[in-house]
């Protein structure tokens, strides 16, 4: 075998090799993210886009998915948990006390993970909920 044989099978495996390291690099750097914390926190208003106490309303946080997410109000009292299943963790909130900057904050419940607590503030109204329709005054 001649010399420049040699030199180009060494070529190719090194040109391979850098292939494979590139690429797994590349994946290191794309996995990184899951370990991300809570994102947004948003709460669903009713069809007014109001929100009434006495009435029921979803609260969605982001999150990665398979991790328990810890939703308090504005008082830090705990209203609900709930492991994310596709980046979502979703409770049912039914606020108390009306009046305005009534918050729901989320946050993971491991602090390694993600400390970080996002928030959504609304003003909440009197709601009258009839079992079928919440009307909020």
């Amino acid at each position: 075998m001649s010399s420049i044989t040699r030199g180009r099978r060494g070529i190719r495996t090194l040109g391979a090799a850098s292939a494979v390291l590139g690429a797994a690099a590349a994946t290191l750097v794309v996995a990184a993210p899951s370990n991300a914390a809570v994102g947004t926190v948003t709460i669903t208003p009713g069809p007014t886009g109001m929100v009434g106490t006495s009435c029921q309303y979803e609260v969605r946080a982001t999150a990665p998915t398979g991790k328990t997410v810890r939703f308090r109000d504005q008082n830090d009292v705990q209203i609900g948990t709930s492991v994310s299943s596709n980046g979502v963790a979703t409770i049912q909130w039914t606020p108390t006390d009306p009046g305005p900057g009534k918050f729901v904050k989320a946050r993971q419940i491991n602090p390694v993970d993600g400390p970080t607590r996002f928030s959504q503030t609304v003003t909440v109204g009197r709601g009258i909920n009839t079992g079928s329709l919440c009307f909020v005054v």
